[in-house]
């Protein structure tokens, strides 16, 4: 069922098809604006964003479906695509560890093509990103900077992922309970995607992902309260409110690293893949890796098909041992 959820969440375009870039890495190759650079000069506001990883932001209240027409039959199918008590899928995979920003509004650095502009990392091991935007601009859409293109034969074209279209001008007072007094702008927010509100664009049957936005403490803590602070009551995410007890479910690992907790911080997130990456790269040395817990594909030395398996995993396209399909119940537990 996740699996599903990770092939099927794509970007709905934003913009005319001929404006689409064609290049599967428009955000992250190696030409790729970064939006520091494409604003410099520009009044802005600052919007950040906690890209899903499969384990942050809210968990669905009740099973999140899609339904399609079986081309042979002709008959509707209804595929379950998060289930009740599951948090919104992934949106890192093979082609990207990034998220990007899209927007539009009076002209200001509109971005020429999607996916738009590489975000900034904030918070790299709480998957928080920030963008400066220009002031006058009224809409934006957060992606995972994927350009899925138009091809629907071709993987990538699955693997994009983006929020609905996002107004960031201002809110009336009770137009949104987080902000019962409205707000003039929504500079310093966060936007954090919501489980329960996946949508499907009905010409591309592509989804898109709603959620809300918050006051940003720092630290991957956000809540409703304008002077809350990070670790306090406050914090809505309770992963992160550090003020309360360990909501933690995870189970203690019997050995004494983490497979595939190439960083060494505890957990297998998109972080351990980008450190085996930068190893092999001989941008860090060994001292700055767990290599036996970066080796979770049981060849004779760390690979870039390690990193690729963590991607794979992370994305719940198969379980760390590369078997299929995904089982959150195997947690980390395999042989080399």
């Amino acid at each position: 069922m996740k699996k599903l959820l990770s092939i099927l969440l794509a970007v709905v375009l934003v913009a005319s098809v001929a404006a689409v870039a064609v290049s599967a890495y428009s955000v992250t190759g190696p030409d790729a604006i970064k939006v520091a650079d494409a604003v410099q000069g520009y009044e802005t506001y600052r919007y950040y964003f906690m890209m899903p990883n499969g384990t942050n932001g809210n968990t669905a209240d009740a099973d999140v479906t899609i339904t399609t027409v079986d081309e042979e039959t002709g008959e509707s199918v209804t595929e379950v695509v998060i289930a009740a008590g599951e948090h919104a899928s992934s949106w890192y995979n093979d082609f990207t560890d990034i998220a990007g920003i899209y927007w539009w509004g009076n002209g200001s650095a509109v971005p020429d093509g999607w996916a738009g502009y590489q975000a900034m990392v904030e918070d790299e091991a709480e998957n928080v990103y920030y963008a400066d935007v220009p002031k006058d601009v009224t809409t934006i859409v957060w992606n995972n900077a994927v350009d899925g293109g138009l091809d629907t034969t071709l993987d990538i074209y699955y693997k994009a992922a983006q929020t609905v279209n996002l107004n960031v001008e201002f809110l009336y007072p009770g137009e949104n309970a987080n902000f019962p007094n409205g707000i003039d702008n929504y500079d310093g927010l966060i936007y954090i995607v919501d489980a329960n509100q996946i949508e499907i664009n009905d010409f591309s049957l592509k989804q898109t992902c709603g959620g809300n936005w918050f006051y940003y403490y720092g630290s991957g803590c956000y809540g409703v309260d304008p002077e809350g602070t990070a670790g306090s009551d406050s914090c809505q995410n309770p992963v992160h409110n550090h003020s309360g007890e360990d909501d933690s479910s995870e189970e203690t690992i019997p050995v004494d690293f983490v497979p595939g907790d190439a960083n060494m911080d505890g957990e297998v997130s998109i972080m351990d893949a980008t450190r085996i990456q930068r190893y092999l790269a001989e941008l860090i040395d060994e001292t700055e890796i767990d290599l036996r817990a970066a080796l979770v594909t049981g060849g004779d030395e760390v690979s870039i098909m390690d990193a690729t398996r963590i991607q794979r995993y992370l994305a719940e396209l198969c379980n760390l041992d590369g078997s299929t399909p995904y089982d959150p119940s195997l947690d980390y537990a395999f042989t080399w």
